[in-house]
């Protein structure tokens, strides 16, 4: 009978909550962990959600990313990498909408001052006034990332963008 009311149980769990909660459930059971630490099912659960919104990233489902990254905030509220990509993935969703584009703007502003020695913050800073126009302040944001890190590729890599698309640009209008 503690046998059958063993497998019932684990049968109701494994029904309860969201398809993520179920799998992190499964994942735990494979590892054999302990089903009730809730630490270890908390990381699980965590490293399942930033897979889906990385996979949702690459598939370019932007909402479907989100809020991914949105379920792993709730688990681990201070991660600076989720946080990026959360908002990211919120801007890519709609790049063009000032709206968005605000709230993407002030968060990242928010992550820089809470993080003010990480050049991750900037450096999304930078691509998201790229991506909706504003080169100057994108430029800006990749000099503030090349101050904070000198050698950091991503960073020059963007500038050297900026710099040839300025470049031309000034070359079209000697041309005509």
């Amino acid at each position: 009978k503690r046998a059958i009311k063993a497998k019932i149980i684990e049968i109701m769990r494994s029904l309860e909550g969201s398809e993520r909660e179920r799998r992190a459930y499964q994942r735990m059971k494979q590892m054999g962990a302990d089903l009730k630490n809730q630490e270890l099912y908390r990381s699980v659960l965590f490293d399942i959600c930033v897979q889906e919104g990385e996979a949702s990233l690459k598939r370019q489902r932007y909402q479907e990313a989100s809020e991914a990254y949105k379920e792993a905030l709730t688990l681990r509220p201070n991660d600076l990498n989720t946080s990026l990509q959360e908002v990211w993935s919120l801007f890519l969703g709609n790049p063009r909408d000032e709206q968005i584009f605000n709230r993407s703007k002030k968060r990242l502003i928010d992550l820089v001052m809470q993080m003010p020695s990480s050049p991750l913050p900037p450096l999304f800073l930078a691509r998201i006034h790229r991506l909706y126009g504003d080169l100057t302040t994108a430029e800006q944001y990749l000099r503030k990332v090349l101050e904070i890190s000198p050698n950091h590729t991503e960073a020059q890599a963007e500038l050297r963008l900026l710099f040839n698309r300025d470049f031309d640009k000034k070359k079209r209008k000697v041309r005509a």
